[in-house]
């Protein structure tokens, strides 16, 4: 490793879910989590190319694995690379139909014990927000089941070393949701970038 990729922090980055699992998807026009994730990723490594500061490297789940070993997996080649913060992109999705047009909004989910966590989740949930003009709905701590509490995601939290974030930006069962973010996709790319920077900035000091 080169005195210069020592120097940059490194971010892992995320699409949610897998080509085989694609996560949620919206009843209407078929998109999937994983579908938008890995547009937006896209868009969101661009931006890093002209950042010499910050080293960026996508992530993609193996699809022969179940979902918690997918996760404890990708968790160990993120740490293999020595990243200073990890973001899995995600899109929302209510546990009853009923409220798919209902429910809206942006959450973060962070490790319960993780403070660098809760900074980055923080951040993120402001410039998400600035971005689709849409509700922080809240910020999540995660929790290892059995729980009473919150465990989505819970394996890439506990086993990453870094602060992690699963970001759900919007609430792809919501056609306004989705069209929003849609047509934000750009500008969310940017404040995304924006936060990012903003936290490596707190983290290194």
């Amino acid at each position: 490793m080169s005195q210069k990729e020592i120097s940059q922090f490194r971010i892992a980055l995320i699409p949610g879910h897998s080509s085989r699992k694609r996560g949620a998807s919206n009843l209407k026009n078929g998109m999937t989590e994983f579908e938008f994730g890995m547009i937006f990723v896209k868009k969101l490594s661009h931006l890093f190319k002209v950042n010499k500061a910050i080293k960026t490297k996508v992530f993609l789940r193996d699809e022969k694995l179940t979902t918690v070993q997918g996760l404890q997996f990708m968790a160990a080649d993120v740490n293999k690379w020595q990243a200073g913060l990890c973001v899995e992109f995600h899109a929302n999705a209510p546990g009853r139909k009923n409220l798919y047009q209902k429910v809206t909004g942006n959450e973060m989910l962070f490790w319960n014990k993780s403070d660098g966590g809760n900074i980055a989740a923080r951040i993120l949930s402001e410039h998400v927000t600035l971005a689709l003009g849409n509700k922080r709905r809240s910020l999540k701590p995660i929790t290892k089941p059995p729980s009473r509490f919150d465990t989505r995601g819970w394996p890439l939290l506990y086993y990453t070393r870094m602060p992690c974030v699963l970001v759900e930006s919007f609430f792809i069962t919501n056609d306004k949701d989705l069209s929003n973010a849609l047509q934000k996709i750009d500008e969310l790319a940017v404040k995304v970038y924006e936060a990012l920077c903003k936290i490596s900035e707190e983290f290194v000091g």
